[in-house]
């Protein structure tokens, strides 16, 4: 009965309560993310607390030991709640909050009136709030697809000073207004900072499509750049964003594969919404012709083959690379061993990135045949310039090739 009791305890105090004072949300209208090592430290829209009445609610589902900060998408300092030296939440804390997962969970953060921060970590019960249902069939039947010379034309990147032509239809009466939204993606700092600035905003042309209506638009991007563009939409029901998809898109919080469009009601945050991308470029670039027929061959040179033993990162010694950063490196004794990861207990210290197998450019050189007879006739490397790891992509010296690698 008490082991009852005290579920039930814990399932109600995920759950926020009728009469509780409703408070607004500590962070005004950012948006808040767990960022840890179970998502790369990104600031993804699976991991986004939903703020509700008094407290930040995340539906979580992780096991064992996990380190994550609470952020917003830039790391804002005042928006940031790392962890104290016991791993608990604070405000402009150095360290990461731990804690243990077993599966499903909800996450419940609060503030105290001094704005010191709890998290609480207990079974899942949080119910987000779902999406008010679309039922316009004026805007459900708009269409658009990035990859329909109907729709968007020219195709693909295009040099500076092109014109692009942009339209959108539906199949049933009631679209009243449409507006073309041009902006360009803010490319400095990590790429994980996901900002567009605005640039234009046109409104669209009506034209005639059978039982439907049509708008059609065009716009002319004079610089280089990567840009955004969504379409802002109206019926007699409502104001509607006609954007790119929701399929992820690696290294970038970006979401949208291009292709079919999907509505969704306007947000109140226009970061919310999807852009599709177009990337213009310098008027004067054209793709290599070797380029143009490349069949490419990725290595990762550690891995790949050991061509040349003297040169292979062994602990205790004096050469560059023998030693990472301010310690020793780890060697494998056997090219199949799995690589070490602290904390497993496969032996290995605590440091990442420090355990080596030899592998060399001599290695790759030794394998160019078996390369072109698989029918590559270019290569990709991951880098190969000096650095402490095994990845090589802390470089220390572009000028360089590292001394495990060869010359």
């Amino acid at each position: 009965m008490l082991n009852k009791l005290a579920l039930c305890a814990a399932l109600l105090s995920f759950v926020p309560a009728a009469h509780a004072a409703c408070v607004k949300a500590p962070f005004g209208d950012a948006t808040l993310y767990l960022r840890g090592g179970i998502n790369n430290w990104a600031a993804q829209d699976e991991q986004a607390f939903e703020y509700r009445c008094n407290a930040y609610f995340l539906n979580l589902r992780a096991k064992g030991a996990q380190e994550f900060k609470l952020a917003d998408e830039e790391w804002t300092p005042a928006l940031t709640i790392g962890g104290d030296a016991k791993g608990e939440p604070a405000r402009g804390g150095a360290g990461n909050i731990r804690r243990e997962f077993t599966g499903e969970h909800t996450l419940r953060l609060t503030f105290a009136a001094d704005g010191a921060p709890s998290l609480q970590v207990g079974p899942k019960t949080f119910k987000p709030m779902p999406p008010k249902p679309i039922t316009d069939k004026a805007a459900l039947t708009t269409h658009f697809d990035s990859r329909n010379a109907e729709f968007k034309a020219p195709f693909g990147a295009q040099p500076a000073g092109s014109e692009i032509k942009f339209s959108i239809g539906n199949d049933v009466p009631g679209l009243k207004r449409a507006t073309l939204v041009i902006e360009r993606r803010q490319m400095t700092g990590n790429q994980e900072q996901l900002a567009y600035e605005p640039v234009a905003r046109i409104d669209m042309a009506p034209q005639s499509r059978g039982m439907g209506t049509g708008f059609a638009a065009s716009y002319r991007f004079d610089a280089t750049g990567i840009y955004g563009y969504w379409f802002e939409i109206e019926t007699a029901q409502g104001i509607y964003a006609l954007q790119n998809n929701k399929d992820s898109i690696y290294w970038t919080r970006e979401k949208g594969s291009m292709g079919v469009a999907s509505i969704e009601r306007l947000p109140n945050n226009t970061n919310r919404v999807r852009r599709y991308r177009q990337t213009i470029h310098a008027p004067g670039f054209e793709v290599p012709p070797w380029a143009q027929d490349g069949v490419y061959y990725y290595v990762f040179p550690e891995r790949f083959r050991n061509g040349d033993k003297t040169n292979d990162p062994r602990p205790g010694g004096g050469r560059p690379q023998d030693r990472y950063q301010d310690r020793d490196v780890e060697r494998h004794a056997s090219w199949m061993e799995k690589p070490f990861k602290p904390g497993t207990g496969d032996g290995s210290d605590q440091l990442f990135n420090n355990d080596f197998f030899g592998g060399d450019l001599a290695g790759l050189i030794d394998k160019l045949d078996y390369i072109k007879g698989l029918g590559a006739n270019a290569l990709y490397l991951t880098p190969v310039f000096r650095a402490p790891s095994n990845h090589k992509y802390d470089a220390a010296d572009y000028k360089q090739i590292d001394p495990a690698f060869g010359s």
